[in-house]
């Protein structure tokens, strides 16, 4: 009676829900997998089986990792995953179970394992070096206990999620930036572009990240984060997954690397323009800095914004600039704004500058410079320098940081960090924002930046005192430039997409580059190589998740298999782009096999190519074009005394 009455007719009446294949769907299955070996109805376990296939099949983006892009629902899927396959081990169907069933159970598990080591992998990728996740979206930020903390960085790219991770070291003197380009609908904040920075052991330019309190608002807006607010409005969501493109992403894996991205779901038809660039350049916490451009083309105002840890206390100084107590508010005319009741309710979109207090403001004059540093330990920190131009004002204040207020209202008004605001208005506005991020543990090491275009190239000299003078060049357009220019007694020259000369004492100790044909400085020059692109031959797509290559694709460019590349950037015919880790080139007889680390995820056939993985959709056409970016390096030791390294990558 039990067993008929209460057990199946549960079973049955879950099962009969229409699936949805949410994150908490997995849980469902278990349970019923375990009730089906209980009862002996393996008909149970293989629907739940069969679903779990479909999960898998449709739920995941093409690097493995969970659909909607956070690390807190990908882990917390993988368990539920993890469940699954525990409740099917060891099950053998009763004997009079037709064969064909059995041989199914004991594919699925093994499908099942499958995809569980390729959403370990991805998961894996989002490990901090404290222990937490990326508090991308709605990921908690408390990190005890949510991950296993990393002994070491490497720059890394999670290309489904839309995560880009650069950076160096090991240990407490690990340097760890990303750039946040995700895309979806679930659980996302309106935080395209978002970067943050964490060093010397500490989270210092940050992402609240998740939270069920009252101001949920403010933790999901465009305000909270550290990027550019257009006309005091939200950014939207690239909820289809074809608006967000990554640009480049590349590494020499010792002391420059670089990634580039965009979004055309951020502000659409107010801007033609919304790009970041992120150079990171040094080896670790100690020596290094990020250097951050953020293009912006459309509106009548920009915001570019930085803020404190969301951590612990912190406190800021503002350099080269006179501030003086504001008395109005960041809000545009005619808005109101009051604190939200609950974590249901938001302010009018626009009011969400109404959770910012204490401003000051002041008119900016050439260069300013803003320190973060940590209450607990005043000599760590964070020193901003930003180029300005004239009509730049200033606004320094604080903003709720809410994570000390765990899910307590009551204590909401207790937690608050620094809030800098760089703003620029004018009519159809078109906007560079150049900045240089240093961690620091002391005294500063970046005493200043210069800022200059020309000739459709941005170049940027970072002073470093003693430790000499570097000159950041990049291309401010789609395509490549070419210019020369004197830069103190020498002259730069430089013909590409990105480059990076480092001198001391007058002479030049390295030159990096990606996607460049030349930089040279004065006399020292590196040849380098262009990208590759071209047509997509063919695409291979593997079968198993766990190590090497997941798939390929063949192309007609001869490209040297010991070649420096970057990440590949693979665009369908609607412009949708997607960037694929390469993991080993081989050359043929008509051309070359990149192998990828992520599967494919695509065919093509009968005029479209039909995307696999989340969300699946079709595409009409059926040329698919690839671009590759090669790296180059050229380092001299710092005497020039002695012979030099030249790694080009060709």
């Amino acid at each position: 009676m039990i067993e008929q009455d209460l057990f199946t007719a549960m079973v049955e009446s879950v099962m009969g829900v229409p699936e949805t294949y949410g994150n908490m769907s997995p849980g469902t299955w278990c349970s019923c997998i375990r009730a089906g070996r209980v009862l002996d109805r393996p008909d149970w376990v293989l629907e739940a089986a069969r679903r779990t296939a479909t999960f898998m099949g449709r739920a995941f983006l093409y690097d493995g990792f969970w659909h909607e892009s956070t690390p807190s629902y990908c882990a917390q899927v993988l368990g539920n995953m993890r469940n699954v396959a525990a409740a099917m081990q060891g099950y053998t169907p009763s004997g009079d179970t037709p064969p064909a069933v059995a041989a199914e159970l004991k594919m699925s598990l093994n499908r099942t394992r499958s995809g569980i080591r390729a959403l370990e992998q991805a998961l894996a990728g989002t490990h901090m070096p404290h222990g937490g996740f990326v508090t991308i979206n709605d990921t908690w930020g408390k990190h005890k206990n949510r991950c296993k903390p990393c002994p070491a960085t490497e720059s890394h790219l999670l290309p489904g999620l839309g995560l880009a991770i650069l950076g160096g070291g090991a240990g407490k003197q690990q340097l760890y930036t990303w750039l946040d380009y995700t895309a979806g609908g679930g659980h996302q904040h309106h935080s395209v572009l978002n970067m943050s920075l964490f060093a010397h052991g500490n989270e210092l330019l940050r992402d609240i990240g998740y939270t069920h309190t009252a101001w949920r608002a403010w933790a999901t807006c465009t305000a909270s984060h550290n990027t550019v607010v257009v006309d005091g409005v939200n950014s939207g969501f690239d909820s289809a997954h074809t608006k967000n493109r990554l640009r480049a992403f590349a590494s020499d894996g010792r002391g420059f690397h670089l990634t580039e991205a965009e979004s055309a779901a951020a502000y659409p038809g107010k801007v033609t323009r919304y790009r970041r660039t992120l150079a990171c350049v040094g080896k670790d916490s100690t020596d290094a800095y990020l250097i951050d451009v953020f293009q912006v083309r459309g509106g009548a105002q920009h915001d570019y914004l930085l803020h404190g840890s969301a951590a612990e206390d912190s406190v800021a100084t503002v350099g080269g600039v006179q501030l003086q107590a504001y008395n109005g508010t960041l809000m545009n005319p005619g808005l109101t704004f009051e604190f939200p009741a609950a974590e249901s309710a938001a302010p009018k979109n626009g009011a969400q500058y109404g959770f910012v207090r204490n401003l000051k403001s002041g008119s900016a004059a050439g260069s300013v410079s803003l320190d973060l540093r940590l209450s607990s330990i005043p000599a760590v920190g964070t020193r901003t320098h930003l180029a300005t131009r004239d009509g730049d004002v200033v606004y320094l204040g604080e903003a709720p940081r809410i994570l000390e207020a765990e899910r307590s209202d009551v204590l909401l008004k207790d937690y608050y960090a620094p809030f800098f605001c760089l703003r620029r208005q004018g009519k159809n506005l078109t906007s560079t924002f150049v900045a240089v991020h240093e961690p620091v543990n002391g005294p500063n090491r970046v005493r200043g930046i210069a800022a200059t275009e020309v000739d459709g190239a941005l170049l940027v000299a970072i002073d470093r005192g003693e430790a000499g003078t570097d000159h950041f060049v990049m291309a401010l357009d789609d395509k490549p430039v070419s210019i020369a220019k004197r830069v103190g007694r020498v002259e730069l020259r430089f013909a590409g997409q990105w480059g990076l000369a480092r001198t001391r004492n007058g002479k030049v100790t390295a030159l990096h580059s990606v996607d460049a044909s030349v930089l040279a400085l004065g006399d020292t020059r590196l040849e380098g190589i262009p990208s590759y692109d071209g047509i997509v031959r063919d695409v291979r797509r593997g079968n198993v998740a766990e190590g090497g290559a997941r798939g390929s694709f063949d192309v007609s460019e001869a490209i040297a298999s010991d070649a420096k590349v970057g990440a590949l950037l693979i665009e369908f015919p609607d412009r949708t782009v997607r960037g694929y880790n390469v993991t080993r080139i081989e050359r043929l007889a008509d051309g070359t096999r990149l192998h990828v680390a992520e599967d494919p995820a695509y065919e093509v056939r009968d005029g479209a190519v039909h995307l696999t993985s989340y969300p699946q959709r079709s595409i009409q056409g059926e040329i698919v074009r690839y671009r590759l970016p090669v790296v180059g390096r050229l380092v001299h030791p710092a005497t020039l005394s002695g012979s030099s390294t030249n790694e080009q990558g060709n």
